[in-house]
């Protein structure tokens, strides 16, 4: 599962406002069958923050992403809510643009439907 831009971006902000830095490497460490011996201590960056960007694209590339939303949102709810909401939202906006794309703005493509 890839993640936009935004989508990244609103997942870091879920993550860090809901997970203090020891309790993501906890969970981590807990889950080390399935993320691997000391995975959060092999993520790169200088502060937290950077950290969870980090992570998340290492998840992606691993493929791995999906199980740290189910294994985080069993205790914290409010981080599979957020993925959710994103995750449709950009398919909508991006199914938008599509269907937008060739009209400058949403007045020319209506004249249109009411020829």
């Amino acid at each position: 599962m890839k993640l936009t831009d935004n989508q990244r971006i609103k997942f870091r902000e879920g993550i860090e406002s809901v997970l203090s830095e020891d309790r993501l490497k906890g969970i981590l460490l807990e889950h080390e069958n399935e993320f691997g011996c000391n995975f959060y201590n092999q993520i790169s960056g200088g502060d937290y923050r950077t950290r969870i960007i980090n992570l998340l694209k290492e998840l992606e590339n691993q493929r791995k992403l999906r199980n740290l939303i189910e294994i985080v949102s069993k205790e914290y709810p409010s981080i599979k809510e957020r993925y959710l909401i994103y995750a449709q939202l950009s398919s909508l906006i991006f199914l938008l643009k599509e269907i937008f794309k060739g009209y400058q703005n949403f007045r020319d493509f209506f004249k249109i439907l009411t020829i």
